[in-house]
């Protein structure tokens, strides 16, 4: 294995972990945008019921 093989290892994989860090965030912003959105509607239930 050369020196550019190994190089091009790092490279890949610097890349995933980006990629698997923006798709981390991205979920974390589904799910708060997800619980946001659920607890009004709970809100809204809730004034309905009363």
């Amino acid at each position: 294995m050369h020196v550019s093989d190994l190089y091009e290892l790092l490279l890949t994989d610097k890349k995933k972990t980006w990629t698997i860090g923006q798709n981390i965030n991205n979920f974390r912003q589904n799910l708060e945008a997800c619980e946001i959105g659920l607890e009004q509607k709970n809100e809204e239930l809730n004034k309905i019921r009363h």
